[in-house]
């Protein structure tokens, strides 16, 4: 699924906003083995992402440059449209 930018937001966002999620030990070299692939994909969209391995979490946020603020909930994983 190919997601495009919004026209109605073309100077993108104001705020940001962003959710962290726990993983599970297991896949933990899994994630940093393909973190960059993900950095890259999300920063196509105008979203970071921060892996924190001392706690175990992962961070999703828009940016500045986010023109669709509700991507980080379509793809949240606590989102019912999974």
């Amino acid at each position: 699924m190919v997601l495009e930018h919004p026209t109605w937001n073309p100077t993108g966002m104001l705020e940001v906003s962003s959710f962290s999620r726990r993983y599970p030990h297991y896949i933990e070299t899994y994630l940093q083995a393909c973190w960059q692939s993900v950095q890259s994909a999300l920063k196509e969209y105008g979203v970071s992402c921060k892996l924190n391995v001392a706690e175990g979490t992962m961070t999703v946020s828009t940016t500045k440059k986010t023109r669709d603020p509700y991507i980080i909930v379509q793809k949240c994983p606590c989102s019912s449209g999974n």
